[in-house]
């Protein structure tokens, strides 16, 4: 009888699939094997040709970290890839062995994206994060050659124009994420998309616990057109937030009423929209196009633009009251040194004439 470690254990002979199958479960329960999956590789063929058919999920957040795991991320595919903005991953994403093993398998990344054709390599991408790095400015040509994406998250750029997104992505693209890069002085977002564009959900985040003031948060604007007929959940953390609305009257300012029933016009498909803003009210003011109209002039012959009308919070709950298909809720919270209200709007689908009275006959009979 030998004695344990006295003759050289030899691993069972198991297919490549089972191998693979428990590496994938060893994987799952911690990204930290993934580190010694570049020693495993050595153990034998079997175990090396295992690792390299496990899509791998791997989170950088060191430079260091790139640096030894970067022969594994060449021969492995990649599922999910997550560079801390520190890290410089855009080099391993243009190296060719890279595309040639992740091509077809990476569906999640993050990172920083200077070039526009660095993204086109992996076309099945599904779920992408964007840090801006040198180039402050947000271009949609970025997604170019992008067939299934529908998560998209943009983090501290400073100009984001997402009017300008390429078709391929608007067919796609269920769910935006936006987080302007908080300002010492002011940080402003326009909230435009392309007229095609139907979301599921929309959400700006106005990085409320980080911000050391209220003028650093962003102040955004946009258009109601975009709120009722583009977004079905839409969550906007502002400083201010300034919505454009169309036939504005000089005779008469615009109240929460008018709001309400721009938002259920024809084609609305919003059903639920949410606002957090540090200023305590929602500003009305008319479209750019309608702006000029609506003004006036001064004693020394200046355009005087009309000027913005404020709601109240409680505005939307008195005025949601005399509306049979909104629900207004107000509630107060805070982040960081921000307190700010919490307006929330639910649209119900309006039910069928008759619908109701046919539903209390039946309750009669009963």
């Amino acid at each position: 009888m030998h004695e344990p470690g006295s003759i050289q254990e030899t691993l069972p002979p198991l297919p490549v699939a089972v191998w693979a199958r428990i590496l994938e479960l060893v994987v799952e329960e911690s990204l930290s094997p993934i580190h010694e999956l570049v020693r495993l590789q050595l153990v034998c063929r079997t175990v090396l040709e295992a690792v390299r058919s496990v899509p791998l999920a791997v989170e950088v957040d060191r430079p260091d970290q790139l640096t030894s795991l970067r022969p594994l991320l060449l021969v492995c595919p990649c599922e999910r890839v997550h560079f801390h903005r520190r890290v410089e991953g855009e080099p391993l994403l243009r190296d060719d062995a890279f595309r040639a093993c992740s091509e077809r398998s990476l569906k999640h990344l993050r990172a920083v994206v200077a070039c526009t054709d660095t993204l086109a390599s992996f076309p099945v991408l599904e779920s992408l994060t964007l840090e801006a790095g040198a180039i402050h400015r947000f271009y949609p040509s970025v997604l170019g050659g992008l067939c299934c994406l529908a998560h998209l998250s943009l983090v501290r750029f400073p100009v984001m124009e997402l009017s300008g997104l390429t078709p391929n992505v608007v067919e796609t693209l269920k769910e935006i994420h936006v987080t302007p890069r908080p300002e010492a002085l002011r940080c402003f977002f326009h909230m435009a998309f392309p007229r095609d564009l139907r979301l599921d959900r929309f959400h700006l985040h106005g990085s409320f616990a980080d911000i050391t003031g209220p003028r650093s948060a962003p102040v955004v604007t946009c258009d109601v057109r975009s709120l009722a007929t583009q977004v079905r959940s839409c969550r906007i953390e502002a400083q201010s937030l300034r919505i454009a609305l169309p036939s504005w009257r000089q005779d008469r300012p615009p109240r929460g009423a008018d709001l309400l029933r721009a938002l259920t016009g024809p084609g609305a498909i919003w059903e639920e929209l949410e606002f957090r803003v540090l200023d305590n009210r929602v500003w009305l003011e008319p479209r750019e196009s309608e702006a000029a109209a609506s003004s006036s002039f001064d004693d020394l012959g200046e355009l005087i633009p009309p000027p913005a009308v404020g709601l109240e919070p409680e505005d939307f709950l008195v005025d949601a009251a005399c509306t049979h298909d909104i629900l207004a809720t107000l509630s107060w919270d805070h982040a960081g040194i921000c307190r700010f209200p919490v307006i929330r709007l639910l649209r119900f689908p309006r039910r069928e004439q008759g619908a109701g009275r046919d539903g209390g006959d039946d309750a009669d009979e009963d």
